[in-house]
């Protein structure tokens, strides 16, 4: 879900929600044959290099793809994980 709205934060509270809007997050867990992740405004190149690390996948990423990323998956295939992060990010994907 996206918001927007007009309102501006007062005083020195804007400073700390700006901090807090570029902070990073990033949560990867395999069990199973399925993954769980949770990314806040996390480099892409970090996420795929630790989803490949959990998972085992061989995974070749260009080092011109350059993003930061947000997204919350749960509970799947390292196949459909990646798949959707391409498809998110209009990024090809080849085997």
């Amino acid at each position: 879900m996206v918001v927007s709205s007009s309102r501006t934060l007062e005083g020195g509270t804007a400073a700390a929600a700006d901090k807090q809007e570029k902070g990073e997050e990033l949560f990867v867990h395999h069990d199973a044959g399925r993954v769980t992740v949770r990314a806040v405004n996390a480099d892409i190149q970090k996420l795929l290099g630790e989803i490949a690390r959990k998972t085992g996948v061989n995974l070749a990423v260009d080092d011109a793809v350059k993003a930061k990323v947000s997204l919350n998956l749960r509970d799947q295939t390292p196949d459909e994980l990646l798949r959707t992060i391409a498809s998110a990010y209009g990024l090809a994907l080849s085997e």
